[in-house]
């Protein structure tokens, strides 16, 4: 049985992206706290891909394999007398993620430049949308924006307990 598939923005999701854009091989910045740890996590579940801006770019896929390499080296303590049995999982780990070049017909995506669409135009205000703010670059916590009146609590509380309480989905995808 495949897994579903999992599509991660890199930067600001996976690389914590603080000095901004420096070009698409130049990726300065430390991974966000716990990012290894959900993706020794996330490989078990999932099929993960990360598509990225920098995917189209020269030297922008290599430098992104880099970046996940040196992150789960350095997690796992893959110096050269390191445990083989960390070196063994991140290599695990890097052999599980892909890169495409086009967007993936994903299950969920995870991207800091993101709203998710519940059905209902009337819950985004475009005016409202250019203050979005991505977390790294607002001053507060969680999401940036309250795209509108509309978008009450109540849904998104069924939403969360479809999520919870839904059934596992069994057999063949």
């Amino acid at each position: 049985m495949r897994k579903p598939i999992l599509c991660l923005d890199f930067d600001g999701v996976l690389h914590s992206y603080s000095s901004g854009w420096k070009g698409a091989d130049v990726i300065p910045d430390p991974p966000t706290d716990g990012m290894v740890a959900f993706l020794d996590k996330a490989v078990e579940v999932f099929d993960v891909q990360i598509f990225s801006s920098r995917t189209h770019q020269p030297g922008g896929v290599e430098a992104m394999k880099a970046f996940i390499w040196d992150a789960l080296g350095n997690h796992f303590d893959c110096s050269f007398a390191g445990d083989p049995r960390g070196l063994e999982r991140a290599l695990a780990i890097r052999d599980a993620i892909s890169y495409p070049t086009e967007k993936p017909p994903a299950m969920v995506s995870i991207d800091d430049r993101a709203l998710c669409f519940t059905g209902n135009w009337s819950d985004f205000d475009p005016k409202r949308l250019k203050e979005f703010q991505p977390w790294n670059k607002s001053k507060s916590p969680g999401s940036t924006i309250s795209v509108s009146r509309n978008a009450t609590l109540i849904r998104r509380i069924r939403m969360a307990l479809t999520l919870i309480f839904a059934p596992a989905r069994t057999g063949a995808a």
